[in-house]
C-alpha cells in the first residue's frame, strides 16, 4: 500500500468515527483495566466481566422494521418460489419423478426422431476426423502401455510411495491456489495502531 493511500484511508476512517456519537464508558472500566494490566492471564477475563455491564446498544426502528418487513416477504413467498429443498417432500418426489420422465423421453423420442442410418455413421466418422492425428495416438498408446508395464512391475510400498507423493503435490497446489486467492483478491488491513 501507498502513503498516501493509508493516509487518506486514515483521514476518513477518522471522519466517520467522529460522525458516531461518544459512548461513555463505566468508571470502574479504566481502573479495572489498569490493575488488570499487571496480571495479563486474566485479562480476558476481566474485560468480559466489565464488557458485560455495558448495555447493548438499540437498533434504530427503520433497520428493525425493514429486516422484520424482509423476513416476513420471504416467509410469506409460495412453495414454488422457494429453493427446491425448502420445498414440501411430496412436491420434492414429483418434481424429481417429472425430470427423470423427461429426461427419459427425450432420450426415446431422440432415438425415434434421429434417422438410425445417421447414428450409424457415427464411429465411420470419428475415425475419418482422427486419422490426421493417428501417428501422435499411436506414440500415446506406446507410452501408455510402457507406462502400464512399468506400473505392474513395481512391488506394493513402491506404489503407496508414489500414491502418498501424488498426494502431496495435488494438497500443495490447493494450498498455494488458496494462498494466491487471498493475496489477489482480499482487501489489504490496516495495522493496528
Amino acid at each position: 500500500m501507498s502513503v498516501e493511500y493509508e493516509k487518506r484511508l486514515e483521514e476518513r476512517i477518522h471522519r466517520e468515527l467522529m460522525k458516531v456519537s461518544e459512548r461513555q464508558a463505566p468508571e470502574t472500566l479504566v481502573p479495572t483495566v489498569m490493575s488488570v494490566l499487571q496480571r495479563p492471564a486474566k485479562l480476558e477475563e476481566a474485560i468480559h466481566q466489565e464488557l458485560a455491564t455495558v448495555g447493548e446498544r438499540p437498533a434504530p426502528e427503520a433497520l428493525v422494521a425493514s429486516v422484520m418487513a424482509a423476513i416476513q416477504e420471504r416467509a410469506a413467498r409460495p412453495w414454488w418460489r422457494k429453493p427446491i429443498p425448502q420445498w414440501p417432500r411430496k412436491n420434492q418426489f414429483v418434481f424429481v419423478v417429472v425430470m427423470l420422465g423427461m429426461v427419459c423421453g427425450a432420450m426415446f423420442g431422440l432415438g425415434q426422431i434421429w434417422p438410425h442410418q445417421a447414428i450409424a455413421e457415427i464411429p465411420a466418422q470419428a475415425v475419418a476426423a482422427m486419422e490426421p492425428v493417428r501417428p501422435a495416438w499411436s506414440v500415446l498408446e506406446t507410452l501408455t502401455r510402457a507406462g502400464a508395464l512399468l506400473l505392474r512391475s513395481l512391488g506394493q510400498p513402491w506404489l503407496i510411495g508414489l500414491g502418498a507423493a501424488f498426494l502431496f503435490v495435488y494438497l500443495s497446489c490447493i494450498g498455494m491456489g488458496m494462498a494466491w486467492y487471498r493475496v489477489t483478491f482480499q482487501k489489504p488491513r490496516m495495522a493496528s495502531v
